[in-house]
């Protein structure tokens, strides 16, 4: 595997040439133009053909405050709150609840602002790292301030680099949970902004000689997230831009993570969701040329996965709901990409319930005269595939899946199609009552 991501540039070169992207090639050599910096000393392990942010190291000890002009998509680097002890204002919180079980906001109020600085324990720091991996998970530009605000308090405390040194603080872990929470922001560009410049922090410090806050891979994967959200014209080519900037930084040997194939699926959701017409078809000719590179060149990390797969048939999704094709077509289509995954020798390539229930959602929205016999029928084989996949949590049917297909009983012309209908209600909860068959 490190054989094959020191073979440099192969992945941006590839997206090049088949969406005829406006990238320089001159990453292939050992300068790059558009980026050149100063060298760097030989201590430093910095990267001389990267042109780094202007984001202060430091830049979660000043969280930002986003602009909400929405003309604009940059952020203000100015401090949110200045954290000085018990004064400080306390974070909004909803109203108390009546459980004996502190809220969250609770928990955070509490931790922030029953202390002074200097005056945590262990036990602060380990709540501290909770609750931010808690705030983490929750969709909202609140949640995203507050998990800096949280680090921001963090690092104030005087015993910070003593618990920091003795490997009491995972500070890679509450660095990545802030990255994480502007990918679930949905702050749109400003969000993807802010998660990169994050990113770079952690990349710059560690390049600096702190090796316990090295980017993970799920760092980098939350900022492709991230732009993948943004809305942005250009997301996909920011999203490449990312992958372009840890490709370097690992054949320089500046970092030991390489993409997984998490970071090539939030690429192509990222296509997916570009909105033009001939999404669909660049998400495929790109699966196709990777599974060219597994077969043929041996690369067989970059084999795309399920994961990969899914981005074509929720492109095909994504035109169909944007009239640029028919929903018997984008069905025909997804339903015929979906078997031919059903047959292939890679388990990882196979479909996942997802796909099937997209599947079936296409051909209940499609109008067409053989809907309900191709629904019932896909059905039935998604139900014996999940029974050879020994009941995989991963081919489960779903609700949503029998939704669809009732669905199709309710826009069809049989005069029994209500018992057909009540029949699938049935079934499900059987299904239900079995505990091992599926979530519904």
């Amino acid at each position: 595997m490190i054989h094959l991501y020191r073979q440099r540039g192969w992945w941006i070169a590839i997206l090049s040439l088949v969406f005829g992207f406006p990238f320089s090639f001159s990453f292939l050599n050992n300068n790059h133009p558009q980026t050149q910096t100063q060298q760097s000393c030989a201590p430093c392990r910095r990267p001389l053909s990267y042109r780094t942010s202007n984001t202060p190291l430091h830049v979660l000890e000043q969280p930002p405050e986003t602009s909400h002009d929405n003309n604009s998509q940059q952020l203000n680097i100015t401090p949110l709150l200045q954290l000085t002890g018990p004064s400080s204002t306390p974070p909004s919180s909803s109203p108390s609840s009546s459980s004996s079980t502190p809220s969250l906001e609770e928990r955070t109020r509490n931790f922030l602002n029953s202390k002074t600085v200097g005056s945590w324990t262990r036990q602060d720091f380990e709540e501290a790292q909770t609750c931010i991996q808690a705030w983490a998970n929750r969709q909202s530009r609140r949640a995203a301030l507050m998990v800096e605000r949280i680090i921001h308090r963090v690092v104030q405390e005087p015993t910070f680099d003593q618990y920091n040194t003795a490997g009491c603080l995972d500070m890679a872990l509450m660095y990545t949970c802030a990255v994480q929470g502007w990918a679930n922001s949905w702050e749109k560009g400003a969000a993807a902004q802010r998660a990169e410049e994050i990113l770079d922090t952690m990349q710059l410090r560690y390049m600096d000689g702190d090796e316990r806050i090295q980017p993970p891979i799920e760092c980098f994967n939350f900022v492709l997230l991230a732009y993948a959200r943004s809305g942005l014209p250009d997301a996909p080519q920011q999203a490449m831009r990312v992958l372009e900037k840890l490709q370097d930084w690992h054949s320089a040997g500046q970092t030991t993570v390489v993409p997984n194939q998490e970071s090539y699926a939030t690429v192509l959701r990222a296509f997916a969701k570009t909105g033009k017409p001939e999404a669909p078809a660049h998400v495929k000719r790109l699966l196709q040329h990777l599974e060219e590179l597994a077969q043929k060149e041996g690369y067989n990390s970059v084999r795309p996965n399920y994961l990969c797969h899914g981005a074509y048939i929720g492109a095909l999704m994504d035109a169909m709901d944007r009239d640029y094709i028919t929903g018997e077509e984008a069905a025909e289509e997804a339903e015929a990409y979906l078997l031919e995954l059903l047959a292939s020798p890679y388990p990882e390539a196979r479909p996942d319930a997802w796909a099937f229930a997209q599947v079936l959602s296409a051909w209940s929205k499609s109008g067409s005269l053989q809907m309900l016999d191709r629904a019932e029928a896909l059905m039935k084989t998604f139900e014996e595939y999940h029974k050879s996949s020994d009941y995989s949590e991963r081919t489960k049917p779903t609700t949503s899946s029998y939704n669809c297909l009732i669905a199709c009983y309710g826009r069809s012309f049989l005069w029994d199609k209500g018992e057909k209908a009540h029949q699938i209600l049935n079934r499900m909860k059987e299904l239900s009552g079995s505990g091992n068959d599926t979530s519904v």
